[in-house]
């Protein structure tokens, strides 16, 4: 019971990251100018 509810968490959790991940991309390609110093720290700190 308690692995089905962390599993059906971690899912959706996984999807969720997922769809920000996607939506701070689509922000990324739209502000490029304005925030390409910050995703370069980010994706430098993230690696």
């Amino acid at each position: 019971m308690i692995i089905k509810i962390s599993k059906l968490f971690t899912t959706s959790f996984f999807l969720n990251f997922i769809h920000f991940l996607r939506y701070i991309i689509s922000l990324y390609r739209k502000r490029e100018c304005l925030y390409s110093p910050f995703f370069a720290g980010l994706s430098a700190f993230s690696a």
